[in-house]
């Protein structure tokens, strides 16, 4: 189905690193260091205009300084006064520690390298152009989406603006950063900004393949197709005429063909056909031909490409030739749908528990990642005949959790499109809190890595995404900083790390608590544990209409008890916030298993559900 390309759409942004580049080489030095350095913006001398020039100054003292072992100065790279305060550069371990004792020095972190972690989304995801979360958030009107990626294809259909009413938001203050094939005017409404950064990679003598936003590896164009690429049409004109179907001139083809799909007659070798419509970049082409050994030539074709045998062709010819307005769609049957059951956990999923802070329960939330369709470079191999023809596309199948992961973000960005008071706490509150545990059999998700038995939190979090129940949540899970600086306290982390972190020597460690106000509940037992027992405390915040009543129903994991106090919330107003307790008592499970529940908060005279899993699980 071809949507409507007038609607306005999510806009996007890439920041590249060529550290998510997989063609990258090494060469040398193990004496300088790329460092990130967390700085104290409150000691800036006066006579320094800006943080930049009060760290260039920094390091300039740095490169004045005795250090005979640097086979080089140190480098300032990149400042940094959003996310982080500080700066990164090249130094020496002499340097490092001559920079420790610098007025408003707080931490430096060693830079590392990174790696990317590797067809009807739409459909599966129950967004509908005419109703629920898509046409209420208004396409995504207003919102930014920000990919951090290999970089991005501009060329591609999915980032074109045609149509497009929405422009650029006036919020916006980003630029199009040129570079190697890549200018400014490769940017428009729809791909509003792209950045690279590999200052860094230079500095440590990496071979740099493309210095440009332009991506060459595929991941970056396809996560951002997914999460916010415009639509692409599926049916275009089949064009069959004298002039064009010899298809024997690609200047010809691409100077004159008009958009669409041509037939190629038997007037002209089909391998000469190939390769002029290769050349002439079409849209799409029919080839003609009874020979298999054609197929193995497709691998040059850019283009979507089928071959029918003459018998095959003749009734596509005379449609061409009789209708006054023929189309066509190349589908190839790399879908199937309706496949039961379905969704299932991949075996590839991030699983729980969290390593970093076991006390929340991970992963927050299933989204599609198998066999997703989106843009791709055409440089790359998108396919492959037999063992040694690859065929390139601009469309591609990928599967990871990187295609799982911008479907989410797209989501959260449609939320934040309607309800733009809410904070990153409560969009996630509400993705999680309305998402299904059930497969299209209505039975409970099963687990592809674990003999597809029935799969735990720890392998699908709260549920498959449903963008369109979570538009209207009913209650949400928010937090504020001081909740996150609260568990930062409660993590042993040292002063000059939560700094680090706040950005802020204001912040208050008086109630640490690693209890942050998650819409999930997880507890551990090791072999010792005979019987134990958890309190967690929860605020819900009411963001439905107005007044409403709640009953929670519960269903206790294998082998332990579950207490809720109160077990009903009562609500006068829209915004109102209202506390309860959960406390689960628990022992050890013999055979070292996960067992797990959940709470369901129930409205009263409602249809609203606000549901919340809980895990026993044995210590990491």
């Amino acid at each position: 189905m071809e949507h409507n390309r007038s609607l306005p759409l999510p806009f996007i942004f890439f920041l590249v690193s060529c550290f998510f580049l997989g063609r990258l080489e090494t060469i040398v030095s193990a004496q300088r260091e790329t460092y990130i350095v967390h700085m104290d913006k409150s000691f800036k001398p006066e006579f320094h205009p800006t943080h930049h020039h009060w760290y260039s100054s920094i390091v300039d003292a740095l490169n004045n300084g005795n250090d005979p072992s640097s086979s080089s100065s140190s480098s300032l790279l990149y400042t940094y006064d959003t996310a982080i305060h500080g700066f990164s550069a090249t130094l020496s371990p002499q340097e490092l520690e001559i920079l420790k004792k610098s007025p408003g020095f707080v931490s430096a972190y060693s830079d590392k390298m990174a790696t990317a972690h590797t067809t009807r989304s739409i459909d599966f995801l129950s967004l509908n152009p005419s109703t629920g979360l898509w046409p209420a958030s208004n396409y995504g009107e207003d919102v930014i989406i920000g990919v951090i990626d290999s970089g991005v294809f501009p060329e591609s259909e999915s980032f074109k603006d045609d149509g497009m009413t929405a422009k650029i938001p006036a919020k916006w203050k980003g630029i199009c950063q040129e570079g190697e094939e890549f200018n400014s005017s490769m940017c428009n409404n729809k791909l509003i900004g792209a950045r690279y950064y590999n200052k860094a990679a230079i500095a440590q003598n990496f071979t740099i393949t493309m210095n440009s936003p332009r991506d060459i590896n595929g991941h970056g164009t396809h996560t951002a197709s997914t999460a916010a690429g415009n639509y692409v049409k599926d049916n275009y004109p089949l064009i069959y005429n004298k002039t064009f179907s010899a298809c024997n001139s690609s200047k010809l083809l691409s100077d004159s063909a008009p958009e669409g799909i041509i037939i190629c007659d038997q007037t002209w070798p089909v391998l000469d056909q190939i390769r002029h419509v290769t050349t002439a970049q079409l849209f799409g082409a029919i080839f003609i031909s009874n020979s298999s050994e054609i197929l193995f030539e497709l691998g040059q074709v850019t283009c979507p490409g089928v071959v029918l045998s003459p018998q095959d062709a003749y009734p596509v010819i005379k449609y061409a030739e009789s209708s006054e307005n023929p189309s066509v769609s190349i589908k190839f049957q790399q879908t199937f749908i309706g496949t039961k059951p379905a969704p299932l956990a991949s075996m590839y999923s991030s699983r729980g528990p969290s390593l970093n802070s076991p006390h929340i329960l991970k992963p927050d939330i299933m989204a599609p990642g198998t066999r997703i369709l989106a843009a791709y470079v055409p440089t790359q191999s998108s396919g492959v005949i037999g063992s040694n023809v690859f065929l390139p596309s601009n469309y591609n199948l990928q599967s990871g959790t990187s295609m799982a992961c911008p479907h989410a973000s797209g989501v959260a960005a449609l939320l934040k499109g309607v309800h733009p008071d809410w904070s990153p706490a409560a969009i996630r509150s509400a993705m999680m809190t309305t998402a299904n545990p059930l497969d299209n059999t209505q039975n409970p998700i099963r687990d592809n890595g674990n003999r597809l038995e029935f799969a735990s939190p720890l392998a699908i979090g709260s549920g498959h995404i449903d963008p369109n129940r979570a538009l209207d949540p009913g209650l949400v899970y928010d937090a504020t900083p001081q909740d996150y600086v609260n568990l930062l306290c409660s993590m042993n982390f040292t002063s000059n790390q939560i700094f680090t972190i706040t950005r802020s020597q204001a912040y208050n460690c008086s109630n640490p608590s690693s209890d942050l106000n998650y819409p999930s509940f997880i507890v551990y037992y090791d072999n010792q544990t005979i019987s134990s027992t958890q309190k967690f405390d929860r605020t819900v915040t009411n963001v439905g209409d107005g007044a409403a009543n709640y009953k929670a129903k519960v269903a206790a994991p294998a082998g332990s008890e579950v207490i809720v106090s109160p077990d009903t919330l009562v609500f006068g107003k829209k915004n109102e916030k209202q506390r309860y307790s959960l406390t689960i008592k628990y022992g050890s499970d013999k055979q070292g298993k996960e067992s797990f529940g959940e709470i369901v908060w129930v409205e009263e005279n409602g249809n609203r559900t606000v549901r919340s899993p809980i895990v026993v699980s044995p210590f990491i």
